[in-house]
């Protein structure tokens, strides 16, 4: 048992030390493109709001199956006039022998979007392409580990790789970046639950540290570090949860968005589970969205390892 413990501390500062590293590098390398006045301008500021959003947090690990699929409706400002945009997208989580690591492969199966001329030209889009149309969406596969339980004085700690793919469409309309990417990030988690109480079960505080990294458009890399926090609310019918969160570009030069995020899951702990999100953005996001979905949850043969 306290081996076990020592290698998931192991990989929580390998994690940390890596991080650490490549952002040196890149920063040593590339930073004079900004400093000199050449921003890559790939950057959510200037692309639509799937281009590559701020990722939700992974505060735990599941022995279940979960197929998630949800809507999003977004609009912009930009500009003075508002852009709109619709999503269809899904979240597949699958446990890996055990309930301790998931795959979870997710993203938009497809996007329709209808811009103005002024939203176009602060993205500097061509006036010939047409303000509106439809186009396919990102796909990111990611592996999500529970490295430590939490205790008493210990929280809830995972990990999680990811990998964004270049399946967006329509770079040129600034809808997606059409260029691959990744992050990882640590989630740290701890529970307060309320005792002799049959509606309000607990409150959990997370934190959430990280790194992404994306390819831009003038042959080299942006890099940034994730921050979010999050107070989650859990009840007997539904779980409630505001996140703050974003991601801090090395560019400087809108590259650095920040939203906040209020979600609702209704009935949790049953096989179908609606929910629905709102979120705004602070900094560098210029949208606000609203998501609904629902969740299908079924029992596999993996039990939790608590």
């Amino acid at each position: 048992m306290r081996v076990t413990v020592r290698i998931r501390i192991v990989l929580a500062v390998t994690f940390i030390t890596a991080a650490l590293s490549v952002s040196k590098v890149c920063a040593q390398e590339y930073l004079p493109y900004a400093i000199i006045g050449y921003p890559s301008g790939t950057a959510p500021y200037f692309f639509g709001p799937s281009a590559f959003p701020i990722p939700d947090m992974a505060k735990n690990t599941s022995g279940d199956v979960k197929c998630q699929l949800n809507g999003d409706f977004s609009w912009g400002h930009l500009a003075p006039t508002t852009d709109y945009a619709a999503t269809f997208g899904f979240d597949l989580r699958i446990p890996l022998w055990t309930d301790r690591a998931n795959l979870c492969i997710y993203g938009q199966f497809h996007e329709w979007y209808w811009d103005t001329p002024e939203v176009r030209r602060i993205r500097m889009v061509k006036p010939e392409y047409a303000l509106d149309g439809n186009c396919a969406g990102d796909v990111y596969a990611s592996i999500v580990m529970r490295v430590l339980n939490e205790r008493k004085y210990v929280p809830l700690t995972t990990l999680r790789i990811a990998l964004k793919s270049a399946s967006g469409d329509d770079y040129e309309k600034a809808r997606y970046f059409d260029a691959p990417g990744y992050f990882f990030d640590l989630c740290l988690t701890k529970s307060f639950k309320f005792r002799n109480d049959a509606f309000f079960r607990s409150v959990n505080a997370s934190f959430n540290f990280g790194f992404v990294c994306w390819q831009t458009d003038i042959g080299c890399q942006n890099d940034a570090w994730l921050l979010a926090g999050s107070v989650e609310l859990n009840t007997k019918i539904a779980d409630l949860s505001v996140d703050i969160g974003g991601y801090s570009g090395r560019e400087r030069y809108y590259d650095s968005p920040l939203s906040v995020k209020v979600r609702m899951d209704i009935l949790p702990d049953r096989r179908f589970s609606p929910f629905v999100m709102y979120q705004s953005g602070l900094r560098d996001w210029p949208f606000n969205q609203m998501r609904a979905g629902v969740t299908y949850s079924f029992r596999t043969k993996f039990h939790s390892d608590r």
